[in-house]
């Protein structure tokens, strides 16, 4: 009988979160960190990870100013940059909870509260949302008018830093740097993802950078960075074993059919637990340092893994996403997407361990 209090438990572990921020703070020199934890830190768990970063880093950023004030509520100091257009339904939550808004339009310039504090995002090439390059002088103009808030930074964001040299990242540099000459020096400037960290020189740190997925241990492509590392693991134990004979159906739709016999485990997850129906057949999963196949089709609570072999038990410990064997750049291979969309799928509901 398995023992557990869990059906799967994910272990995420912060010297290994440490580690990557130490990478990070060696790229950068003096400038400041700015953690982006938005999304559930990318999946692995936002209060938890705050706290640890808390003392460590010097800015929190954010997808939403309703992550923002869960973070405050939560005993969270740090400044906390909120990336979205601000609604007109939450404006107040920016005062009363010292959350620093993005401005990315001019319309939020005039909607927002005396005693908002806020940054102004340009569109340097990205196309999705920011303050267009030729509306500069209106927005000089409009910042001054408002005595009654106050602009503290200027930031963009680069387009393709995942790309090494990328001649469009560039030219979003040199863009940025006419505009940033137009306004305050004292402002905080950034404009470095986690791409540009590491794929960039220098001259594209200015006074922070903005390390979003490299602290949870991945790059925002194949071209993995020297001293990051996944930081979380994430286990499950077979909740029942079944032989099976060459030519069974297995699963939904009869999802697949065994070319030989052998034995079936079924694990206690599913899409609703964030393993993608797209493994379908396509994925294994580590038991001791071997590898399992899943077949047939995840459901939305169980999926079946398959050996030809009688070496799985109900109990066993499997491994779904490992630190280094079997982690998100795997799955993501195995799905054809990036492994920051896998660890944000993770459900929640699946019960963390911190370590």
């Amino acid at each position: 009988m398995n023992n557990q209090s869990h059906n799967s438990v994910i272990t995420v572990y912060f010297d290994r979160l440490q580690a990557n921020l130490n990478t990070i703070k060696k790229r950068i020199g003096d400038a400041q960190v700015m953690s982006v934890i938005k999304d559930n830190a990318y999946g692995h768990g936002l209060i938890q990870v705050a706290k640890f970063l808390n003392d460590k880093t010097d800015w929190f950023c954010v997808s939403e100013v309703e992550e923002a004030v869960d973070l405050r509520t939560n005993g969270i100091t740090k400044p906390i940059l909120v990336f979205e257009v601000p609604r007109f339904s939450t404006l107040d939550l920016y005062t009363e909870y010292y959350i620093t808004a993005t401005v990315s339009d001019l319309e939020t310039i005039t909607n927002l509260l005396p005693g908002t504090e806020f940054q102004l995002m340009f569109d340097t090439g990205m196309r999705r949302l920011g303050l267009l390059p030729n509306m500069v002088a209106e927005i000089k103009e409009q910042v001054q008018s408002r005595h009654d808030v106050q602009c503290t930074g200027i930031y963009t964001h680069f387009a393709n830093a995942e790309v090494i040299d990328h001649t469009n990242v560039i030219e979003q540099l040199n863009l940025f740097k006419s505009i940033r000459s137009e306004f305050p020096e004292e402002w905080l400037a950034h404009t470095a993802n986690s791409g540009a960290i590491f794929n960039f020189e220098e001259d594209y740190v200015f006074d922070a950078v903005r390390a979003g997925v490299a602290l949870f241990g991945y790059s925002p492509s194949e071209h993995k960075f020297d001293g990051i590392n996944p930081i979380l693991d994430w286990k499950t134990w077979i909740t029942q074993v079944r032989p099976i004979k060459k030519g069974d159906h297995v699963g939904y739709s009869s999802g697949w059919i065994a070319d030989q016999d052998g034995i079936i485990a079924t694990l206690p997850v599913g899409y609703a637990d964030g393993i993608p129906r797209l493994v379908k057949n396509s994925i294994k999963f580590l038991k001791d340092g071997k590898t399992f196949q899943q077949v047939s089709n995840v459901t939305m609570d169980y999926l079946m893994i398959f050996s030809p072999d009688n070496d799985l038990k109900v109990g066993d410990e499997i491994t779904l996403l490992g630190l280094d064997k079997g982690d998100a750049y795997y799955w993501a291979e195995v799905c054809g997407t990036i492994p920051y969309e896998i660890t944000t799928q993770l459900s929640p509901s699946v019960h963390r361990n911190y370590i």
